[in-house]
């Protein structure tokens, strides 16, 4: 979608954002800290990495909407 406006996206999509970030939370997996949204099965989906090494960002295991158990993350 493409919406053309002098507005910030922040204000237009304001209740969006909102209920959207409520859902993620940031865990501990394998000693990496991410930012996940956990799901109804027991897992939790992959959002965004909160690592300072370089090569957590490598692993293809924990990209971007890869699947993770939540039982084994520290909250």
């Amino acid at each position: 979608m493409i919406l053309w406006t002098v507005a910030d996206c922040e204000e237009i999509m304001y209740n969006m954002l909102e209920s959207y970030s409520v859902r993620l939370q940031k865990v501990e997996y394998q000693g990496i800290q991410l930012l996940v949204e956990p799901l109804e099965n027991g897992l939790a989906r992959v959002e965004r990495i909160l690592s300072m090494r370089p090569k957590d960002f490598l692993r293809s295991d924990l990209s971007p909407g890869m699947h993770i158990p939540l039982h084994t993350c520290t909250i």
